[in-house]
């Protein structure tokens, strides 16, 4: 684990830093370990401590050690392995080597005096040496093999695995010889690791821009206060470890996601400040007629998880407003086409520069490069590409460094021609390379990556068997190819399995930039399993088959189970999936509801066909977990088969509605853990939705039931096969069925099932294999659920292990005047009206904050006397609203509804609760969100009154 962790994807110098709280968060993502305390606390039937598990687990690598004689026994023993190591297998020195990096892993000076002392420390502390032994450098020179051999074999064995790894000390002392390799390894600990955020902030970087190596030095040497260092010890730093330290600066960069999150970690604690965020431009064109260049800019937020609207104002242009939202890719939804302003920024190498609306430290800036490249996006030409031999590609080159020869000789060398550029011809020149076949190996946008290699992409990916992906046969397989020459080499797929073999060719797309693996229309090569290889060569050992659609095993489910709050409970689950544990309120009368339903009308059909195209719910149906990562992925291939559009989806296709949304019908549960998102479908299941009854008028009010059938919502997981399967198992038992196509294509057809008997709905779930509980499901469920009061109570018993401090990018809502305006009005509220962005005005003593709002590391936090506990961002509208005596949620008798403002979601099982009346998630339309209830004189359980009085509405 280790070893993947140091080695795994890196493209620059290896590091082989690691601290604890590091190496602890690497356990907590091992499926193993993972299994490990499940089982454990299942057995138990209680929670452990996860952290404490897994840094107990790495300590028991040592138990058999209690001396330093044992000590340095096995670390020689480890040493000698190291020497014999094959090319095909990993070391195993790693954990003893983190034992060093640990110890030293607070140590802000470094220094070869406080070595030894760290590490004895930590090894007595940990009790793998006995108290008052000591390690020194005598010990360290004993080794036999030596130290200066172990550096030697893991930089041999990882140059023959196509890593970066060399020893990165050039000179020492005799007395320091020992130490100062470990301390090396150091120059970038987790701390410094985040304070190289803050630099990038400082020097006014924005992701993916082109730093040459002396730009690197400078902005070291520039900033050399903010990561910890003396001006002197920089001095030293950039005369040992240039190289070094360059590589990490690209490796840190080339990860940054524009954001300074920086969390500091000491070893008792860990602070998060926010230090601002520079997001930048790609600079694109359009050609007009005349071959005239129509320059554009294209924002481009990589972190982004809401897809709400951005407000940004230019600060050198009389406040020009530009909004726009970000889309599953990361782009913005529309561009800043300016142009007088973006040919002044290109003409004389000035900044544009816009800032968040609300929050100064929020910038989105263009700031002129001298190198542009530019490949074919649609009908655009964009500068977000990779150099690829073989590729065409647009040059754009200012005056500047045309001059310079090695430039000059690679346009020649690639036979570029010149185009004309009148607007920019002072400052830049434009070319057009047909087909790239020269690199300019210094230059990172010049240079063609050397060793070929292949990562599956944007792939609807259904699961992985051993080495095997698995992918729907309604679609390509998408591939990131690097090292070949696009032009010239031959890339196929190559059946590998049965006597005959077949091949296809995979062919380069310049608009999505990515290798297309084309759907297989052969009959006899569909089901077979491919390989990729360029010119007879393998580009990966990893291999590729298409697949039907299809349902995991019964067994295989990992469904999520919740607390009464809607947290992952393992302990005391109120559902699991969405079986309900608690069978308390379950008890319908039957014959009662019959009698009442005889006056109603029976169900009218209108649509009865199923359209097998629900394709991301097939995704998520085929496989026990996915990530978010795995939804964009089924998004981006949707789009790229022109299964949807951006007209029809609009900015409603970000992640976490389609989350909200699935999980308020039962199709999925997701939560967080361990840092991800861990997104399980549910069982195919068969809910039981409440009759429809309707207020009559005259002296007395009296209610009247509308509907002569039993309603039912099929849910949970599935695929076409499946459906189809569904659906004559019902006609054989009477039951009707009703499909409604979605407005959005991203969601499922809802598919509602009438039966005259409860009998038949039980029949059809046993004959299709579908899981039924005999009840009102709102109705059992929401008498169950956890109060405001409740919850306030259970996240009091937990502070926050992270400690927010000095964080302007924040959301804090005013809910008294949230809730004066919402009965003021009866539509949209602007966020601008109730956002408080003053970190003045936070009220340490009892307040709701949203740290690092709309990020993936969005936190939200009950202030409560000075101390920060983590909630749910749902419950907490709920306890702000609590918190200032505010209505934001009232009830209307007359159209049965429950509305709230749209910056307000219920928790999540209130909203699976609500949404599971009619089998309608909650109504966004009119500004506001709403639920339709049912007020029901048989099924008492969902009284409105109840319902707010629980949430503090009331």
């Amino acid at each position: 684990m280790l070893c993947e962790h140091f080695f795994k994807n890196e493209e620059v110098m290896v590091f082989l830093s690691i601290d604890k709280e590091e190496l602890i968060n690497l356990g907590l993502k091992s499926e193993k370990i993972q299994r490990e305390i499940e089982l454990i606390e299942t057995n138990k039937n209680e929670q452990i401590d996860h952290r404490a598990y897994v840094w107990a687990d790495f300590m028991r690598l040592f138990m058999l050690i209690k001396t330093k004689k044992q000590f340095l026994s096995e670390f020689k023993m480890k040493i000698s392995e190291s020497a014999t190591i094959k090319d095909n297998s990993k070391p195993t020195i790693f954990p003893f080597l983190s034992l060093f990096f640990i110890s030293l892993s607070f140590d802000s000076e470094l220094s070869s005096a406080a070595f030894y002392p760290k590490v004895n420390d930590f090894l007595t502390t940990n009790h793998i040496i006995s108290r008052g032994e000591k390690i020194g450098t005598t010990d360290l020179a004993k080794l036999n093999p030596t130290l200066d051999m172990m550096w030697y074999n893991l930089s041999e064995w990882a140059f023959s695995n196509g890593y970066y790894f060399v020893p990165k000390y050039t000179r020492t002392s005799v007395r320091n010889k020992y130490a100062e390799p470990f301390i090396a390894e150091l120059l970038f600990p987790f701390n410094r690791r985040e304070q190289l955020k803050t630099v990038f902030i400082k020097s006014g970087l924005t992701p993916d821009e082109n730093i040459s190596e002396d730009r690197i030095i400078s902005i070291f040497n520039d900033n050399y206060y903010i990561i910890g260092l003396t001006r002197a010890k920089m001095k030293q730093w950039v005369s040992d470890y240039r190289i070094a330290l360059i590589n990490e600066f690209r490796k840190i960069y080339g990860r940054w996601d524009g954001t300074a999150r920086v969390e500091n970690r000491t070893d008792s604690s860990s602070q998060v400040r926010y230090d601002g965020s520079n997001y930048g431009f790609y600079l694109g064109f359009d050609r007009e007629r005349g071959g005239n260049f129509k320059f554009f800019l294209l924002p481009y937020i990589p972190n982004s998880e809401n897809a709400e609207e951005y407000s940004f104002v230019n600060s050198g242009n009389n406040n020009e407003a530009y909004e726009f939202y970000i889309k599953a890719n990361g782009f913005a939804s529309s561009t800043y086409r300016k142009t007088d302003n973006i040919l002044e920024a290109l003409l004389h190498k000035k900044k544009i520069v816009f800032v968040d609306e609300y929050d100064s430290k929020t910038n989105l800036i263009f700031n002129p490069a001298d190198l542009y490249v530019f490949e074919r996006s649609f009908n655009s030409l964009i500068s977000r590409c990779t150099f690829t031999k073989g590729g065409s590609y647009f040059i754009m080159i200012s005056t500047e460094i045309l001059s310079q020869e090695r430039y000059h000789n690679w346009l020649s060398n690639n036979k570029a021609t010149e185009l004309p550029l009148p607007a920019l011809s002072s400052a830049y020149h434009m070319f057009y390379i047909e087909n790239a076949q020269s690199a300019l190996e210094d230059d990172s946008k010049l240079s063609f990556k050397k060793s070929k290699s292949l990562k599956i992409s944007n792939t609807m990916v259904l699961g992985k068997v051993e080495n095997t992906y698995l992918a729907p046969s309604a679609f390509p397989i998408y591939f990131d190819i690097s090292g070949v020459d696009i032009s010239t080499d031959s890339v196929r797929a190559v059946s590998i399995d049965g006597s005959n073999r077949y091949s296809f060719d995979i062919k380069y797309d310049a608009n999505l930039q990515k290798w297309i693996f084309p759907v297989i229309q052969h009959y006899f090569a569909k089901d077979k399993t491919y390989q990729i290889f360029c010119n007879d060569q393998p580009l990966s050992y990893s291999k590729f088959r298409f697949v039907d659609f299809s349902l995991i095993k019964d067994s295989d489910y990992q469904e999520i189970s919740f607390d009464i709050f809607g947290d992952e409970s393992i302990e005391n689950p109120l559902v699991t999936g969405l079986q309900i544990n608690d069978t308390i309120y379950m008890n319908v009368n039957v014959e009662l509801l019959k009698l009442n339903m005889k006056s109603g009308e029976p169900p009218i059909i209108r649509n009865s066909k199923y359209l097998a195209n629900d394709y991301i719910l097939y995704g998520i149906s085929s496989q026990p977990n996915i990530s978010k990562s795995d939804i964009k992925d089924f998004i981006l291939v949707l789009f790229a088969n022109n299964v949807i559009d951006e007209v029809s989806v609009g900015n409603k296709y970000e992640i976490n509605h389609i989350l909200e949304y699935y999980s308020s019908l039962g199709y999925l549960n997701y939560t967080y853990r361990d840092g991800k998102y861990v997104i399980a479908v549910n069982k195919p299941t068969i809910i039981w939705l409440p009759p429809n009854f309707k207020k009559t008028s005259g002296c007395v009010t009296s209610y009247k039931c509308t509907e002569q059938y039993f309603k039912f919502l099929v849910t949970g997981a599935r695929t076409p096969g499946f459906i189809e399967h569904l659906i004559k198992v019902c006609a054989s038992n009477n039951v009707k069925v009703d499909i409604t196509q979605p407005e959005n294509p991203l969601f499922p057809q809802r598919i509602i099932l009438w039966a005259q008997d409860i009998s038949d709905i039980e029949r059809v779930a046993s004959q299709a294999k579908l899981y039924f509980q005999k009840c009102i499901y709102t109705n059992a469920l929401i008498k169950r659920l956890g109060s405001v009061d409740d919850y306030t109570d259970q996240v009091r018993q937990y502070p926050s292990e992270l400690v927010y401090e000095n964080v302007s990018l924040f959301r804090k809502i005013d809910y008294s005047k949230l809730a004066h305006l919402f009965k003021e009005k009866n539509g949209f509220i602007p966020n601008k009206d109730i956002i408080v962005t003053d970190v003045e005005k936070i009220d340490r003593t009892h307040d709701i904050i949203s740290y690092f709002f709309g990020l993936p590391s969005e936190a939200t936090i009950l202030w409560d006397e000075g101390i920060q506990y983590p909630i749910n961002k749902y419950w907490s509208h709920l306890i702000g609203a609590s918190i200032s005596n505010a209505s934001i949620i009232r009830f209307d008798s007359d159209s049965c509804t429950l509305t709230m403002p749209s910056q307000v979601k219920l928790p999540l099982l209130y909203n699976r609760a609500l949404s599971l009346i009619n089998a309608e998630p909650q109504d966004s339309d009119g500004g506001n969100n709403s639920y339709r209830l049912i007020v029901n004189p048989l099924l008492d359980k969902i009284d409105p009154k109840e319902i707010l009085s629980k949430l503090k509405q009331l």
